[in-house]
């Protein structure tokens, strides 16, 4: 295991401690716990969709066609919620 030693600013420590103690852990903890967890997830959603954002960009569709091919996917699906 490694050790890292990581500068937080005073304004951050009251949450910090907060949370940590609403989690039952001290500070070391919960931010090993919060790191394992951030590390362990799926990529953040912006990573996920950047693929998408290049098709749509480079597809030229103005907002308007973007909704239209949308709202048609939910009926084709018979899926209206968003």
């Amino acid at each position: 295991m490694i050790t890292f030693q990581i500068p937080i600013s005073d304004e951050l420590l009251p949450n910090l401690d907060s949370r940590a103690r609403n989690a039952g852990l001290n500070r070391e903890q919960f931010l090993s716990e919060l790191l394992c967890r951030e590390l362990s997830t799926p990529d953040g959603l912006d990573e996920i969709l950047a693929g998408f954002r290049r098709e749509v960009s480079a597809s030229s569709l103005s907002d308007a066609e973007l909704t239209e091919v949308f709202s048609a996917a939910r009926t084709e699906t018979g899926s209206h919620r968003i």
